[in-house]
């Protein structure tokens, strides 16, 4: 009987016996065509005797391949994204394998072309985005974070341009008007973290304990490097202070790149950015330069998580993001501490983490997948928010020393290779066994591979409080439980329990105040007794801002969800929260700012006498050496302030506007206020278009762009939305205006009748591969009634693709969620 063939599967994971060893790549690329040539050999460790060879390959036309001088059949699975090359003999061993190539750059994926201005003329540069799976439309390649192997890349191009890959450039070799750049053979690394750049570039340089630094951008932007140099040589010197393992390259470069589908990439020696993201000096907005400053820390503290110790596959995806998100806080709150990144953290991630689990389509920490379109998915709050949530009371529970000690054990137990979520687990026993402390794996893991997280409930009784417990969704109540390790305070003083299924916490005093420190990734609902007692004690100041913003935050929560009324909570702030401390008061300010998306006419009056009394607290301008956080608290009040209508802001907001426009200078915090809130009083479109296509700073750019969905008129913003879409936009900001769309009171009913209309085009446009697809799904979760939640489960029905499944789940019970909220307050 002949045997039947075997069919290659849709996301079938290659062939564990077959393995890379190194990569001898070479690359030709062609700027006219936007194409590229290639060569390779891959020398391969054969473990198990085959005819045939399977490789990851997308939309590549491979020319030919021979294994030790033998010629390959070739037959590419296009669906599959691999090709199989038959041999017609027995391979075994270590071979090398011969495989010559051609292919065309991609948008925004796989090796790609940046376009940008210099001088006022057009020019492009070339540069690769890997992750998650695209180096396989560069080249034929194992491309699964498991296959690690060395890389010795070299490249042809036109002597007036520059190359820039992981490691330093070997030799340079003239040949007939071009030049054969030889670079450095790279560490043992996963294909995603390969990169390669060519293009005009310019570049400054320093160095940190023996290591080059070097800042890239395109011609004429180098005055925007230089904070962001200092931020990268500080966040280097921490990282290797904190891990207590030197960076292990010579160099490492920073690339502003005009063109990037993501914040930035962690290429091994070779990190990419978006400019916007990433550029910035003295003179930018305090908030760009945190972000600029806390990105850089993510993508350098990833050389460690990520580049040195990488995941053995994507279901792990958080041991890379969720400790780079935990570790950059900790490397800005070093390099800057006058910014008290301690409590943005709690603002930025632990707050981000809590929204996104509470909804029942949530997905654990550690999550299987299998399809790329599943991969890509995970880039989300679960895996960096909270994720590293959960590490930041991993290591509450084991003490800051212990829990350093036991990354530096996983860190040096595992360089160069893969590791899963049980060999960090292992690590963290090992040192707690040798500081005496008990560490239960059983209790950490379900913090990761369980789904959603707890609401503990508190009630007062006769002497002391009863502790019950079930899992926090927006929708509903769930039946479940955690061990949750519990830091809390009473009149006595401070105590620690683990709370099972429930508990008992005696005292004689009158209060008790949960998740101290805000440590614990958990809700806590306190009975109406215990909540006004807590009320006076933030009025007082009393609590620590930490504890104070964690009492409103739970609270907000519960009225979200429906289990308190909204005339609870702002009678709560009007009453214990009138003294502006951080970061409550910016926690109030941006749940104010959403009350007043979904509850105008309940609302109003509160976010008008709330932004002025902040506001008369830290003055409607800046004082001289005042607290960093008054910057950022001045902004957001202002602008909150202008969307009710108050005269005074509006004329604050004209006079700066018209400085702007007059190239004039004023407080670079207040930019954001003075476009937004011109634009939503007497917004011009031509103008606004105007100062965005002429302004060169890329950080402005993007505030005239984004002010362009402000307009408080429909026609304009509908005329916005069909400039989002134009040649004028660069595809990465597309989805900018839409998305300022989304949350404005007069334009976010828009939006989801623009979405519909230009869905075929939106989809054909955004490929799997970026996430911009789903950004613009997620931005339909500010719609807030049934009818349009029905509409919505109509048309994703027949409109799905793999890659947004999940952010249409989510979106179908955010809408649901506003519903409920609306119902429940008797807002329709």
């Amino acid at each position: 009987m002949k045997k039947k063939k075997r069919r290659f599967f849709v996301n079938e994971r290659l062939n564990p016996n077959t393995t890379p060893l190194n990569y001898d790549l070479f690359f030709e690329p062609d700027f006219k065509k936007l194409a590229f040539k290639g060569f390779e050999k891959i020398k391969i460790n054969i473990k198990k005797k085959t005819k045939k060879i399977t490789l990851h390959s997308k939309n590549l036309k491979i020319k030919k391949a021979s294994v030790e001088g033998l010629k390959l059949k070739i037959k590419n699975f296009k669906k599959q994204e691999v090709v199989v090359l038959y041999s017609n003999t027995f391979l075994t061993g270590v071979v090398e394998l011969e495989i010559s190539f051609e292919g065309k750059t991609g948008d925004l994926k796989g090796l790609y072309k940046s376009d940008y201005l210099n001088k006022g003329e057009k020019e492009q540069l070339l540069t690769t985005q890997f992750e998650a799976a695209d180096a396989r439309s560069a080249f034929p390649c194992f491309d699964e974070p498991a296959f690690k192997a060395t890389f010795n890349l070299s490249v042809l191009i036109s002597e007036n341009l520059e190359a820039i890959s992981n490691t330093e450039i070997k030799k340079t070799e003239l040949k007939k008007g071009k030049k054969l750049v030889i670079f450095n053979q790279t560490p043992v690394m996963p294909t995603y973290l390969l990169y390669l750049g060519v293009g005009k570039f310019e570049f400054i340089e320093s160095s940190v304990n023996g290591v080059k630094v070097r800042v890239y951008t395109t011609p004429g932007k180098l005055k925007l490097a230089k904070l962001p140099l200092e931020y990268a040589k500080k966040s280097l010197a921490f990282f290797e202070d904190y891990f207590k393992i030197k960076y292990q390259l010579p160099k490492l470069d920073l690339i502003a790149l005009p063109d990037f589908p993501a914040g930035a990439m962690e290429n091994w020696g070779a990190i990419t950015f978006r400019e916007a993201s990433f550029l910035c000096d003295e003179n930018t907005p305090l908030a760009n330069k945190q972000n600029s400053a806390m990105i850089i820390a993510h993508e350098i503290s990833h050389q460690w998580f990520g580049d040195l110790v990488t995941m053995k596959w994507w279901d792990d995806l958080w041991l890379n993001e969720s400790f780079a998100t935990f570790a950059s806080y900790k490397a800005v709150e070093k390099i800057k501490p006058e910014w008290k990144f301690n409590l943005h953290y709690l603002l930025d991630v632990v707050d981000q983490g809590l929204t996104a689990d509470a909804l029942i389509s949530t997905h654990p920490v550690s999550v299987k997948v299998k399809t790329v379109g599943e991969i890509e998915e995970i880039f989300d709050a679960i895996s960096y928010e909270k994720g590293s949530s959960v590490l930041r009371m991993f290591e509450d529970f084991m003490g800051e020393e212990a829990f350093r000690q036991s990354l530096h054990d996983y860190l040096k137990t595992h360089s160069y290779s893969n590791a899963t979520q049980k060999h960090l687990w292992l690590s963290m026993k090992k040192i707690a066994g040798e500081r005496g402390l008990q560490f239960n794996v059983k209790m950490i893991e379900e913090w990761v591979n369980k789904p959603g997280y707890p609401v503990v409930k508190v009630k007062k009784s006769e002497n002391g409080f009863t502790l019950t417990q079930n899992r926090f969704t927006l929708l509903q109540d769930k039946k479940d439980s955690w061990s949750i390790p519990i830091h809390y305070q009473t009149v006595e003083g401070e105590g620690f329990i683990t709370l099972e299924k429930n508990g008992f916490i005696q005292t004689t005093g009158s209060w008790v105040k949960l998740n101290l420190n805000q440590a614990g990734f958990y809700r806590v609902f306190y009975d109406s007794a215990s909540l006004e007692e807590l009320g006076v004690l933030i009025k007082k100041k009393f609590l620590k801002p930490v504890d104070a913003w964690g009492v409103e935050n739970d609270l907000f929560a519960s009225v979200r969800s429906g289990r308190v009324k909204l005339e609870n909570y702002l009678n709560f702030i009007e009453r214990f929260c009138d003294n502006v401390s951080y970061p409550l008061t910016d926690s109030i300010l941006s749940h104010l700012s959403w009350l007043l998306l979904m509850a105008r006419s309940k609302v109003e009056k509160t976010v008008t006498s709330f932004s002025l009394k902040t506001l008369d607290s830290i003055g409607w301008r800046a004082a001289p050496n005042e607290d960093s956080v008054n910057k950022l608290l001045r902004s957001k009040a202002l602008t909150l302030l202008g969307l009710t209508g108050n005269w005074r802001a509006a004329r604050l907001a004209e006079n700066l506007f018209m400085k702007l426009k007059q190239k004039k200078k004023i407080d670079s915090n207040l930019k954001n206020f003075a476009i937004y809130i011109k634009t939503w009083f007497k917004g011009d479109f031509s103008e606004l278009t105007l100062m965005y296509e002429n302004e060169l700073n890329p950080v402005d750019k993007i505030k005239f762009l984004t002010a362009l969905g402000m307009f408080n008129d429909r026609k304009k913003l509908l005329k916005a939305l069909a400039y989002s879409e134009s040649s004028k936009v660069k595809h990465q900001d597309s989805f900018r205006i839409p998305l300022t769309v989304s949350s404005n009171p007069t334009g976010r009913k828009l939006l989801w009748p623009w979405v519909r209309k230009n869905w075929a085009r939106l989809k054909k446009r955004n490929q799997p591969g970026t996430h911009f697809l789903g950004d613009y799904v997620a931005m339909l979760g500010t719609l807030d009634t049934y009818k349009e939640l029905k509409e919505l489960k109509k048309f994703f029905k027949n409109n799905d693709r793999d890659d947004i499944k999940r952010t249409i789940k989510e979106t179908l019970e955010r809408v649901e969620c506003n519903a409920k909220f609306k119902k429940l307050n008797s807002l329709n």
